[in-house]
């Protein structure tokens, strides 16, 4: 039997969502976590990175946002 396109995309979209779901809860291990920094030692640095990341995560939130309309 010949796979569709269409099914091969499905297929593709699945794999991908699975490896979306593993990074999403590494995330929040990582936040959990307070990303392993010693909560002694933060310095401005540390709030760099996590607006950094705040920034990135509107970004991708915004592209599945967009994605559903």
């Amino acid at each position: 039997m010949k796979t569709t396109t269409n099914e091969k995309a499905i297929g593709r979209f699945i794999q991908i969502n699975g490896e979306i779901d593993e990074k999403v809860r590494a995330i929040r291990n990582a936040l959990e976590n307070h990303f392993e920094f010693d909560c002694d030692e933060i310095n401005w640095g540390h709030v760099g990175t996590a607006a950094e990341i705040n920034s990135q995560l509107g970004q991708v939130l915004e592209i599945i946002l967009n994605a559903t309309r």
